[in-house]
Order: C-alpha cells, then sequence, then structure tokens
C-alpha cells in the first residue's frame, strides 16, 4: 500500500535528498514557501510557520509528516523571538492540525544542538541534559516537548542531527571546503576533538528509516554517520576529495579561540576546537538502521558538487 507523505521545508537542503530517495511505497508531496527543484514531486504553497498556520487543506489524505521547515540558525539574526513562532509554535501547531486530521506518524527535524554546543570527553545519548545555548536550539528544545505532549493518536519520532554536510552545503562546511581548496594555511593541526557528522544521503536515508519505526511516540533519537571525527581529520579528508594538499599548521587551541574572542568570532572557532559527539546506538539498535554512505564517500560527493560549481561560478 502506497503511503502519502506531506515534506515541508521542500525547497530545502535537507528535503532535497528526502526527495530524492522517495521509494515506491512512498509518495511525497512538497509542501514550501517556494517550489522544490524536484519537478517530479506534487507541490503546494506552505502557510508561514506560526501558531495560527492552517495547515489542515495540506493535510487531506496525508498519513505521515516529515517536519524539515523552519527558521535555521543564523549567528547574525536578532530577531530571537522569530525562532521561537516558527521552530516551535508552529511545528506545534502542524502537529495539532495532523493529528486532528488523522494523520499517524509525524518524524521532526531537531538538532544536537538542544544538548548544548560541546560534548566533552563522553559521547551523549539521549538521556543527556539538555542544555540549549541560544535562541534557536532552544526553540528546537521546547519543540520537542510540545510534540512529546501532543498523543490524540499522532506517533511522533524526533531526530537530532549533528552538523549535515553534503551536495549543497552552507555555513562552516563549505567556508572551511573553500579555504582548503584555495590552499590556505589553516592553524588546526593541535586541535584534538572528536565531532559527529552526518552526510544528507544518510540523514535521508535515517528520515525513510523513521517512516517505517514503531518506536513509541515521543522518542528521541540521534543520528550520526558513525564514527565521529577531529577537525584536523576533516579538514585532511575534504583536502583529498579536492585533490589538494592540505596545509594544517599547529597552533595552541587555547590561543587560537582566545583570538577568534577578540574579533567576536569566538563561538565560530569553538565549533572547531571544541568536542560534539553523539552516541546514535539507539537509533541503530531499535530501528535496524546503518549509514548508505561512508563519512568519505559524503565528503567526496560533496567535494564533486563543489568543484562543480566552482567551474560553473568561474565560466
Amino acid at each position: 500500500m502506497i503511503s502519502r507523505v506531506l515534506v515541508t521545508g521542500a525547497s530545502g537542503f535537507v528535503a532535497a535528498a528526502v526527495l530524492a530517495a522517495r521509494t515506491a511505497n512512498l509518495e511525497f508531496v512538497a509542501a514550501s514557501r517556494s517550489p522544490p527543484k524536484n519537478s517530479g514531486i506534487g507541490w503546494s504553497r506552505s502557510p508561514a510557520l506560526s501558531g495560527a498556520a492552517n495547515w489542515k487543506p495540506l493535510l487531506e489524505g496525508i498519513d505521515s509528516v516529515v517536519h524539515l521547515a523552519g527558521r535555521v540558525h543564523l549567528s547574525s539574526d536578532a530577531n530571537t523571538s522569530a525562532y521561537q513562532v516558527e521552530n516551535c509554535d508552529g511545528t506545534i501547531k502542524l502537529a495539532r492540525d495532523a493529528a486532528a486530521m488523522g494523520v499517524t506518524r509525524f518524524v521532526f527535524m531537531s538538532t544536537a544542538k538542544v544538548l548544548g554546543d560541546e560534548s566533552g570527553a563522553v559521547a551523549l545519548d539521549e538521556s543527556a541534559s539538555c542544555r540549549p545555548a541560544d535562541a534557536y536550539a532552544m526553540s528546537k528544545h521546547l519543540a520537542e516537548q510540545g510534540l512529546q505532549a501532543i498523543g490524540n493518536g499522532l506517533r511522533v519520532l524526533i531526530l537530532r542531527p549533528p552538523l549535515v554536510y553534503g551536495p549543497g552545503v552552507r555555513a562552516n562546511f563549505l567556508s572551511l571546503m573553500s579555504a582548503v581548496y584555495r590552499g590556505l594555511p589553516l592553524p588546526l593541526a593541535s586541535i584534538q576533538n572528536k565531532r559527529s557528522f552526518i552526510g544528507v544521503a544518510n540523514l535521508a536515508s535515517a528520515i525513510l528509516a523513521s517512516l517505517d519505526s514503531n518506536a513509541v511516540s515521543g522518542r528521541i533519537f540521534h543520528v550520526t554517520d558513525g564514527a565521529s571525527h577531529s577537525t584536523p581529520e576533516l579538514a585532511m579528508v575534504i583536502a583529498r576529495s579536492l585533490g589538494r594538499q592540505s596545509r594544517l599548521v599547529p597552533f595552541p587551541p587555547g590561543l587560537l579561540e582566545a583570538c577568534a574572542t577578540a574579533v567576536g568570532r569566538g563561538e565560530a572557532v569553538k565549533r572547531l576546537t571544541r568536542s560534539l559527539e553523539l552516541d546514535d546506538t539507539a537509533f541503530r539498535t531499535e530501528l535496524g538502521w546503518r549509514e548508505v554512505k561512508t563519512f568519505e564517500e559524503g565528503v567526496a560527493e560533496t567535494a564533486r558538487w563543489y568543484l562543480d560549481r566552482s567551474r560553473s561560478d568561474s565560466t
């Protein structure tokens, strides 16, 4: 039997991979503020995310919802109240409308940032205390709590990915890839941290697995590529994938953080120097899930996209 799945935020980075990974028993319906690039998917314009949005017309005949829409984390975004309105209030209203329309499954994309910005020496599993450090993370944390209280026959499953990379990636990962490609010397050789990552293809696979899950409603799962990697390891894998030499130079991480803080870049640099490691054993064990691409394969695919993009920009 074919299951109809509404995917919100359908024009976004993660949604593109989800829509491309559809299977014969899933019929995706895309919802977003602008049309997705995948023209083979039925699309509807979604309402603006808020506690007053009416999703019911889009939920007619829908069996499951994959909720990827939301205000993304932007360090320069001063409108902190928008995170609450869109990521929390908007999410809970969509879930309530879904429950009222007889939808049976709701997959919500949260973030590892609800746990804070670092893990220390031990990988964090789902029992770890939440310590959201900014408005974005707090809005996701409050959305998790609100969803766990929905009930009314709606089975909710919450995913917490770490940094997501892949073709189309932006922000810090793209900046690092650009720096490596340009051959810039990077003061990263002395960093000894552990960070979890997940390729967008693996995250799409995890979302599809979640749609088939019989997990108890309200369960939260961490999802990653598997093994964690240090920032120098990441830079070296990127360099190999781009056909470049990694130009990493030693520099005390504490001094690097201090210099970055002095110029207003402290938090960004701490994401390079400190650890944020997740334990995703529960998801792998309970859902029988395995990544579809290794970390190296995912970075190589991202590098090919980056090189194609660079060639296009130069012509």
